[in-house]
């Protein structure tokens, strides 16, 4: 969060300053509930990092894999989590390196996302399962 002000100087010359800002615990859950909490949001699971661009050529795809709708909980704290669990049956033989959170199906726009402390083999057929309380969203 940024915020910018100015001010004259005796020279006549203006001086920008920017100051970085913390949001308050209000913004922030109005901002996560805003994305998050009753609306659309699907779980992704990619190969390598999808960067902060939501690259979603990184998404696994193949297999019967398609990304898996969670719920989150209505933000406090400045925070907000999972509340529904994600099943990714029939996955293809691949190693889970990021999950992401999106607002579509397919395509759409990635909200979140994080690599995985550990990378995760899947062989082919199994079900990954991402469960309940597992995927925190929040602002520090």
């Amino acid at each position: 969060f940024c915020f910018f002000f100015s001010r004259r100087h005796t020279s006549r010359i203006w001086n920008e300053v920017s100051l970085m800002g913390v949001v308050s615990t209000y913004t922030a859950n109005t901002m996560l509930n805003s994305l998050f909490y009753g609306k659309p949001t699907y779980i992704g699971l990619h190969i390598s990092d999808p960067t902060v661009l939501g690259d979603y050529g990184t998404e696994v795809a193949s297999g019967d894999y398609i990304r898996q709708q969670v719920q989150f909980s209505d933000a406090g704290s400045r925070g907000t989590g999972n509340t529904t669990q994600a099943l990714f049956v029939g996955m293809p033989d691949v190693t889970v390196t990021h999950m992401a959170i999106w607002d579509n199906v397919t395509t759409g726009n990635m909200l979140s996302f994080k690599a995985l402390d550990v990378p995760i083999d899947v062989a082919d057929g199994q079900t990954f399962v991402v469960p309940v309380s597992t995927v925190a969203v929040s602002f520090t």
